[in-house]
């Protein structure tokens, strides 16, 4: 559901009222509902600039009837129309399950979508798979082992460690001047060799 923000509230609170669960989005906008009309136009004219192309793979729209692949005016038009029309999440990952899609990627902040595939389709035997946990989770190891997790799930990724820093020599090259300081026992263990040699 959206609306304005006191509406929201309202609903909230009488969820509360019966013991329903319910809670606030933390959005910037009702987004997917005519209270973004204002924006239709303008983001309309934008993407009359840029070239669209086919797709390669099949992209899926996020509401209902709506498609991708009918060609560059009407990639537009389906693209602009999900500004302002409902998503329909549960629907569309049904029609992709059904299309044998059985590994989901999640790009974008946290994994609220990743979430939901579970919770939708889980018990299916599907892999969610988030590029992104947020808060302070380490962003590059998740999203490696997101890479790692698809490499076993049989996708030819490579490259995973591509912006990682070089390994270092296995071996340094010999400094007749460096000596390696070990505390103040450096001279007893520099002669160990050669008393044990003696005492033998």
């Amino acid at each position: 559901m959206g609306g304005p923000t006191p509406a929201v509230e309202r609903f909230v609170e009488e969820c509360a009222a019966h013991a329903v669960p319910a809670k606030r989005l933390p959005v910037a906008a009702a987004f997917h509902t005519p209270l973004v009309e204002h924006a239709v136009e303008p983001f309309a004219a934008a993407c009359a600039d840029v070239a669209f192309t086919a797709p390669v793979v099949p992209v899926y729209a996020d509401t209902a009837g709506a498609a991708y692949g009918a060609g560059p005016d009407a990639d537009r038009r389906t693209l602009v129309e999900q500004l302002r029309r409902p998503v329909d999440f549960a629907v569309r990952l049904a029609e992709m399950y059904a299309d044998g899609i059985r590994v989901f990627v999640e790009f974008g902040p946290k994994n609220t979508l990743s979430s939901l595939v579970e919770r939708v389709l889980g018990p299916q035997g599907v892999e969610a798979v988030p590029c992104d946990r947020g808060g302070r989770a380490d962003s590059a190891a998740v999203l490696k082992e997101a890479a790692l997790r698809l490499r076993v799930l049989g996708l030819p990724l490579t490259g995973v460690n591509r912006y990682d820093a070089p390994p270092r020599p296995e071996h340094r090259t010999p400094s007749s001047v460096a000596r390696l300081l070990e505390g103040p026992n450096f001279a007893l263990r520099s002669r160990e060799a050669a008393i044990a040699h003696q005492l033998a």
